[in-house]
């Protein structure tokens, strides 16, 4: 008989987080789950930490595979996947206890595809510098709940901290390559549900690993995350023309997060930074955003190289 939930979990040389991150789902208060490991070529502990805890509970799964990363891991384990409904942890993050049975009793109540928990932000040592979550229990239908997901300050555009019926990813998978791989499709999963709740309960602990591949410092690929704000727009202005707006800010959002990762700024990326920042800025002015950025965007439309200049010095 299959479990009522496949939790898909990739491992790439985590070791010092990873026993963490599976006593939180091994101690669940909703038993019947599978937990799948995949183990992406890690070549320090992490196979060994996961042999062992596969051996001490038949509810895990172990595979290993040639390192393909991210993207490649998750679609190797919806691959395998046997539950009809499955959920995401990535394997320097942890849970609470009960994170999975509130959004199953959740999920059911609402007859929803989709149920969504809170995030906790955290550094490397466990500090907590930012929760988000709802105010409250909502249940939205799919407009509503893409413009919560495009709002973005409440719900992370990420496939953890959330349980999905499995169907929904009938023809969906990660984009293997990218960075920021969940911003390519979670807006698609989200158009196949018809509904989706929403808790203010926060279950997720995200750990801001400054090593892994979307926290370190700039490279080309941090253009993925871009390309994927443009195919945001592309899908709300024929879908939902309304929320048009949020998407626009999107795009210079993740334009400015691109250039706050430079040291320099080089004219080269003109074509996806800064012509899209031209072309979007007043939707970002008049959005719900800090002065602090709003000041960096105008800025940038001065000189994109003095702003990034100025901005690595004030981190410093």
């Amino acid at each position: 008989m299959s479990p009522c939930l496949s939790v898909i979990v990739p491992v790439y040389n985590v070791e010092q987080y990873l026993p963490q991150c599976l006593e939180s789902l091994l101690n669940q208060t909703l038993r019947d789950i599978e937990i799948i490991l995949v183990n992406d070529g890690s070549t320090d502990q992490s196979e060994k930490i996961c042999r062992e805890y596969a051996d001490s509970d038949s509810r895990i799964k172990l595979y290993t595979k040639p390192n393909g990363g991210l993207s490649d891991a998750r679609n190797y384990g919806l691959d395998r996947a046997s539950a009809n409904i499955v959920g995401f942890v990535d394997s320097d993050d942890y849970i609470d206890l009960n994170m999975f049975e509130h959004l199953l009793n959740q999920k059911k109540k609402h007859s929803a595809q989709i149920a969504v928990g809170g995030v906790k932000m955290m550094t490397n040592d466990g500090e907590v510098y930012l929760t988000r979550a709802v105010p409250g229990e909502c249940v939205y239908n799919r407009h509503d709940a893409i413009a919560e997901v495009l709002y973005s300050k409440r719900v992370l555009n990420a496939v953890t901290n959330k349980i999905f019926d499995a169907d929904l990813f009938n023809g969906i998978r990660f984009p293997v390559g990218k960075v920021f791989e969940d911003a390519f499709i979670i807006y698609d999963l989200f158009q196949k549900a018809s509904t989706v709740t929403f808790t203010d309960q926060v279950f997720y602990y995200y750990r801001f690993n400054r090593q892994s591949i979307s926290h370190k410092a700039f490279s080309e690929r941090e253009f993925d995350r871009i390309e994927a704000s443009l195919k945001k727009v592309d899908f709300i202005r024929k879908e939902y023309p309304d929320l048009l707006s949020l998407a626009e800010q999107y795009v210079v959002y993740d334009c400015m997060m691109t250039m706050s990762k430079m040291e320099h700024y080089d004219c080269r990326y003109d074509a996806l930074v800064m012509d899209n920042i031209r072309k979007y800025w007043r939707s970002f002015i008049r959005g719900d955003h800090s002065p602090s950025a709003k000041l960096f965007v105008l800025c940038s439309l001065i000189s994109p190289s003095l702003t990034v200049k100025a901005n690595r010095l004030i981190n410093r």
